[in-house]
């Protein structure tokens, strides 16, 4: 499922915001933000930078989306 993964963490990376995101992609805040922290869990590894505003991609985000 890593089309839709690639979706939401790329439309995350353009608006810097789950709220925003989330909007966009016509879902719900609570379930994006669930659904990234589990594919961090899955994957072992952070792919979102929270400690910024606007939210960025870790490293490990920009070579899961590439």
């Amino acid at each position: 499922m890593k089309d839709l993964s690639a979706l939401y963490l790329d439309t995350i990376f353009q608006y810097g915001n789950i709220s925003q995101a989330a909007k966009a992609l016509f879902i719900s805040q609570p379930y994006l933000s669930k659904y990234i922290k589990n594919l961090e869990l899955e994957l072992g590894v952070e792919l979102v930078n929270r400690q910024v505003t606007p939210l960025t991609l870790t490293y490990a985000g920009e070579r899961y989306l590439s």
